[in-house]
């Protein structure tokens, strides 16, 4: 594709070194020449010489996908996917799916094209839009059908929808059915664990069963998790963790700050709030969240330790904390 007159940029590939034509039997060398703007030949051993070395040069990308009109689809309004190629015998393929469920929406074609899609029949929630090419690479992108507030439907106006957003593009909350989050709902001590496990590791990558605790069996959806925070020091392991009874307030600070500031760097004692007296196990970590911001506690000066997780709450506190 170089030819007379085409832009090209640094370090894109223009011509290769060989031994053929009258280069035969001499040293691989490129014949070439370098002019400024008005034309005029020009020395090209200084720049070459001051050019940097790149192992691989740069492609012009093969294709362009807008996703801007794709984002938010409300049935019946008409949406629009730009699919743009660099030539016309690049295949694609494209598929929007409910998320973690089935196909909703499927097209495939060959070079530039525009998709159209409303929606309709679909049930709103979050949707995961994915074009492929084959050997040159995929695009995705969210798409939500319906008006609601992002992702979930039943979060609207919820003090921490920000914070549910992000996890759950992080990937640190599936909410509690593909498109609801139940943001009132009683988080358990596994939940949690899981939660956070999640957040100090994004790759999903979990060490196999080790029988740390009693109560976490092999094989269900919370081990990795758990193995997970024991293997880096976050938990201590045990004969029970209690993993379906309802995490509190406390046990979230304690495993946040453990994980987030570490055993030490918690300062005096100060008294921050009523309810957290010296004596309690989990004081340095409640201050310490308290002086990071990550916690502020009731108009009443209490911080109720023992109070019962929420959803909402749960990921309000990872997330600042994080």
């Amino acid at each position: 594709g170089i030819l007379p007159g085409v832009e090209v940029v640094a370090g894109q590939l223009i011509g290769w070194v060989g031994d053929s034509g009258n280069a035969e039997g001499t040293a691989p060398h490129l014949h070439f020449e370098y002019h400024d703007p008005s034309g005029a030949v020009l020395d090209p051993t200084p720049y070459v010489d001051a050019a940097i070395r790149i192992e691989q040069p740069w492609s012009p990308p093969q294709y362009e996908v807008d996703f801007s009109d794709f984002t938010q689809i409300v049935p019946p309004q008409t949406s629009e996917l730009d699919i743009e190629t660099a030539s016309g015998d690049i295949p694609w393929s494209a598929e929007v799916r409910r998320f973690m469920g089935p196909l909703a929406y499927s097209a495939s074609g060959v070079g530039s094209a525009t998709l159209a899609w409303d929606g309709s029949g679909y049930a709103p929630g979050p949707y995961e839009a994915t074009v492929d090419f084959g050997t040159h690479g995929t695009e995705r992108s969210w798409v939500q059908i319906g008006d609601h507030e992002w992702p979930f439907v039943d979060d609207e106006g919820t003090y921490a929808a920000s914070e549910i957003a992000e996890a759950f593009e992080r990937g640190i909350t599936t909410g509690c059915d593909w498109n609801m989050f139940c943001p009132d709902q009683v988080l358990t001590r596994a939940q949690l664990v899981t939660m956070l496990a999640r957040s100090l590791n994004p790759s999903g990558s979990y060490p196999g069963w080790a029988g740390s605790y009693g109560d976490v069996p092999d094989g269900t959806w919370f081990t990795g998790p758990f193995e997970y925070l024991v293997a880096e020091g976050f938990l201590g392991g045990g004969s029970e963790f209690g993993v379906d009874y309802p995490a509190s307030r406390a046990l979230i600070v304690d495993m946040l700050l453990s994980a987030v500031v570490g055993p030490s760097g918690y300062g005096d004692y100060q008294g921050y709030f009523s309810d957290v007296p010296e004596s309690a196990w989990y004081w340095p970590k409640v201050e310490r969240a308290y002086e990071l911001g990550i916690v502020q506690g009731y108009p009443d000066g209490t911080f109720r330790p023992n109070e019962s997780l929420t959803r909402e709450a749960a990921v309000a506190l990872l997330m600042r904390g994080l």
